[in-house]
C-alpha cells in the first residue's frame, strides 16, 4: 500500500504515479474513479472496490 500526493486526479497524473510504484503483474485495488480506467492493460491486474458510502449518504 502507498499514498502519494499528485497535482490533480487525472488519468495522466495517476497512471504514472501508480506505475512507478508497482511491479509488473501486481494487483491494484481502486475505487470507482474513472481516471483509473485502463490500469489493467498496463501490465497489472485492476480490481475496483465498490464503496457503500454513496448509498449510505442518500
Amino acid at each position: 500500500m502507498f499514498v502519494s500526493l499528485v497535482p490533480n486526479c487525472s488519468r495522466e497524473e495517476l497512471h504514472p504515479a501508480i506505475q512507478e510504484k508497482i511491479l509488473q503483474g501486481s494487483t491494484v485495488h481502486t475505487d470507482g474513479w474513472g481516471a483509473y480506467d485502463g490500469l489493467g492493460v498496463k501490465g497489472c491486474k485492476h480490481h475496483r472496490v465498490c464503496s457503500l458510502l454513496p448509498k449510505l449518504v442518500k
